[in-house]
């Protein structure tokens, strides 16, 4: 496990698999978080395999200002891995698939300087 800190913002990662984040992904997670959650979330994301999710990212919201995110690699399909946990921090907003959401997914990959596919 590791726990990263961007101000108030606090990132706790966990490894269920082999796969671990390079530091470069972990810099981009963190300034994804920081960007789309604010500055005071508490955010645990687990690294996971078909074991404990056979869905590519999974959001659950505990409270307004924590959540988890289950982010499986082996299942991205065509989608990066930046994408798709922007996508889940979108959900912890409470945002629901749509065109609202589709949009803030836009505005946010812009922002990022981030692609949806590899």
């Amino acid at each position: 496990m590791e726990t990263w800190s961007l101000g108030k913002l606090m990132l706790e990662v966990t490894y269920k698999t082999k796969r671990k984040l390079t530091t470069s992904e972990t810099f981009l997670f963190k300034k994804i978080a920081y960007t789309v959650l604010g500055k005071s979330f508490d955010l645990s994301l687990v690294i996971c395999s078909d074991k404990l999710s056979n869905h590519n990212v999974l959001a659950y919201p505990l409270t307004g200002t924590e959540g988890e995110i289950l982010l499986n690699p082996s299942r991205k399909k065509n989608f990066t891995l930046p994408y798709l946990f922007l996508h889940a921090c979108i959900h912890l907003l409470g945002h629901k698939h749509g065109l609202k959401m589709n949009a803030l997914e836009l505005k946010f990959l812009h922002k990022l300087k981030l692609k949806k596919v590899c």
